[in-house]
């Protein structure tokens, strides 16, 4: 406090200085300026109005428009976080994108009945964050919208219509995602969510304390980055429905050691089991005809890249096309089962970047 009042004081002092003569006069009036001032400065800083515009409280960062108001950012964002139902007589109706993105001391976000859409990136990387509830007004969870977060469970309200990709990906700590018995878009079970016909399997909590699981007979299909990050599998069922598995639908399942496939897979995408280090070995059934797929960037298309522990591998006649980088990074594989035979194995194409597999033993069942 002195040391502010005497740097003060010394700012009034040369302010005075410059502006005064030799009057006597002019002194004396100084002086008694110098002293009112000092007074004054002394009863600001007692009674802490000169701090009015700085505040240790999180200060939200809002956008009005027309007919609602958008939340942008926020100052200060520790502790709890509460989104106000409306602001200047406009409804709040949406989260921007990255709004409060890496703002890792939020602990909790209260959300308001009147929001609509929860954008891009919103909460990324807030580790602080242990729960959300989606209100009912909610339609729209934007891609990456809870990424990287601290969440460990997540309640999805009655009027989600839409959730982007990757929304609650690498939120190693997520055990349960409950959805409202009401929505007619999601579903849960036992805490993973579905579609609502169970069609599709969209998100598998990355915290969950499972060692197995068994995907549904129902499900055709498995969205990208479903799996991701999951910390505690070691061994999935995928059902004999299952046409198709997204891209990176088992990303970085570091403890994942073997997957059974089932019949009526045809497609495996890009980077699918990228970097699934515990994997050993895998049988790919008959009627899958790629894996992974051709793209401009190598940095996508490798189905098993990085599986360090991958040995051995079956591989159906069916297979046309190997693509690239698929098998990069698999240092240890040694064995190649093919159905089928030297004449079919060498019409298959193979994408570059796949050494591993086109060093190892290969094996024909013709």
């Amino acid at each position: 406090m002195k040391r502010i009042i005497a740097v003060l004081i010394s700012i009034f002092i040369l302010l005075t200085i410059s502006a005064c003569g030799n009057s006597s006069k002019k002194d004396d009036e100084t002086s008694q300026s110098l002293e009112d001032y000092i007074e004054s400065i002394s009863k600001a800083l007692e009674d802490g109005s000169y701090w009015t515009t700085v505040s240790s409280e999180p200060e939200l960062l809002i956008e009005v428009y027309e007919s609602y108001a958008e939340i942008t950012g926020c100052k200060n964002a520790v502790g709890s976080i509460v989104i106000p139902k409306e602001y200047n007589g406009k409804p709040v109706n949406r989260i921007a994108p990255g709004a409060f993105e890496g703002m890792l001391g939020i602990t909790s976000v209260l959300l308001p009945d009147s929001l609509h859409e929860i954008g891009n990136r919103a909460f990324m990387s807030c580790s602080g964050l242990s729960s959300i509830n989606i209100p009912d007004t909610v339609k729209t969870i934007g891609s990456a919208a809870f990424y990287g977060s601290g969440v460990k469970c997540v309640n999805i309200g009655a009027g989600v219509t839409e959730i982007g990709s990757n929304a609650f990906g690498n939120c190693t700590d997520l055990e349960s995602i409950k959805v409202s018995a009401a929505n007619t878009t999601y579903a849960d079970e036992s805490g993973v969510l579905y579609t609502i016909d169970r069609t599709e399997l969209v998100r598998y909590p990355a915290g969950r304390t499972d060692e197995s699981y068994t995907i549904y007979d129902t499900v055709q299909k498995v969205s990208n980055f479903a799996f991701s990050y999951s910390q505690h599998l070691k061994s999935v069922t995928v059902g004999n429905s299952v046409t198709s598995l997204g891209d990176y639908t088992f990303l970085s399942c570091t403890k994942l050691e073997s997957i059974n496939l089932g019949s009526s897979l045809t497609f495996i995408g890009a980077n699918t089991f990228d970097s699934c280090t515990a994997l050993n070995s895998v049988t790919i059934p008959e009627g899958v005809r790629t894996i992974g797929y051709i793209s401009d960037s190598l940095e996508c298309g490798g189905s098993f890249i990085g599986c360090t522990a991958l040995t051995e591998i079956n591989l159906p006649a069916t297979l046309v096309a190997i693509y690239q980088r698929s098998f990069e990074e698999c240092t240890n594989l040694a064995r190649v089962n093919f159905a089928g035979s030297a004449g079919e194995w060498a019409a298959i194409t193979v994408g570059e970047h796949n050494e591993p597999l086109t060093k190892a033993e290969i094996r024909f069942n013709k």
